[in-house]
């Protein structure tokens, strides 16, 4: 099983919320948690901060902020009390607080808007991507209801695994998706001294990565759902980033779901790299960034913000 149970979604108080709410409830119909915890975080609750005016100006900041997202859960996600669905308004460094309740909740998934630069920086999701053990699902402003071909980076590390597990809960809903898995692979620099071309030599490295994916899906200890496999050569030394933006581009990812960190002799899926880069540029596709509680990532400090 994927183990996510427990979701909490970051609310920023802006356009983007309603998208982020009807995406949460579209994702439960796969998922089924057991409990979603809408939170939002902002630095200064005090009147200073919220001057009073208007009709709710003897409303104190955090019971406003309440009722309108109140309003807008019950509007564009009318079954989230089905999920025991909790809303928590609370003051403090966003992306510092954030880590510590989804920690708090034991939280298995956070999502958070991922926005361009020209409409904010949302929740800070370069350091949500970097802190924490809860997977981190970003979505777009644009991001459609539609999950038709699942994509997993895959450096047949323990994070695809994840993937897979993740990838088999939705097609116990909805057989019909396809479940892509996506491998980039690089010639090394000193090819030429096996005395072959680097054509050849790139089909010995695509022979290595198929033995490769026989043994990584053996390792899951079930028989594994029809996949279908990918293996392409970045030939210009780009970057794996570059191969999946250009499948992003095209419209043929609904979802791609990438490891943390990877194996280092295997690929270049490493967090600080590849997701940093495929993150920078999603376009309207969701980003399902793999995490795992047994792996060590840095917390966030109290100092630095």
């Amino acid at each position: 099983m994927s183990g996510i149970n427990r979701i909490m979604v970051a609310l920023d108080h802006s356009l983007l919320d309603v998208h982020l709410i009807k995406y949460t409830a579209f994702l439960s119909h796969y998922l089924q948690p057991e409990r979603i915890y809408f939170i939002h975080i902002l630095p200064d609750l005090t009147e200073e901060a919220w001057p009073s005016s208007g009709p709710g100006a003897a409303v104190p900041a955090d019971e406003q902020l309440r009722a309108e997202f109140r309003i807008l859960l019950d509007t564009h996600f009318p079954e989230h009390e089905d999920f025991g669905s909790r809303l928590q308004i609370i003051e403090g460094h966003p992306a510092e607080k954030l880590l510590h309740w989804s920690q708090i909740k034991k939280a298995d998934l956070l999502v958070c808007g991922l926005k361009t630069q020209d409409e904010g920086s949302g929740i800070l999701p370069r350091q949500l991507a970097r802190m924490g053990t809860a997977s981190v699902l970003f979505v777009p402003p644009r991001a459609p209801f539609q999950l038709n071909r699942l994509w997993i980076a895959n450096d047949f590390s323990a994070f695809p695994q994840m993937g897979l597990e993740l990838a088999r809960e939705f097609l116990e809903v909805d057989p019909s998706i396809e479940i892509h898995s996506e491998h980039v692979y690089h010639v090394p620099i000193g090819y030429y001294r096996t005395g072959q071309t680097e054509v050849q030599f790139a089909e010995v490295v695509k022979d290595k990565a198929r033995r490769k994916f026989k043994e990584w899906a053996a390792a899951s200890g079930r028989a594994l759902p029809p996949i279908i496999q990918h293996y392409d050569w970045d030939r210009k030394k780009q970057s794996p980033a570059h191969i999946l933006h250009q499948r992003m581009e095209k419209g043929e990812v609904d979802l791609l779901m990438i490891g943390a960190r990877g194996t280092r002799n295997l690929s270049d899926f490493l967090l600080g790299s590849v997701t940093e880069k495929v993150l920078s540029k999603a376009g309207s596709t969701p980003i399902l960034l793999l995490k795992g509680a047994k792996e060590l990532i840095p917390q966030p400090s109290e100092k630095g913000h």
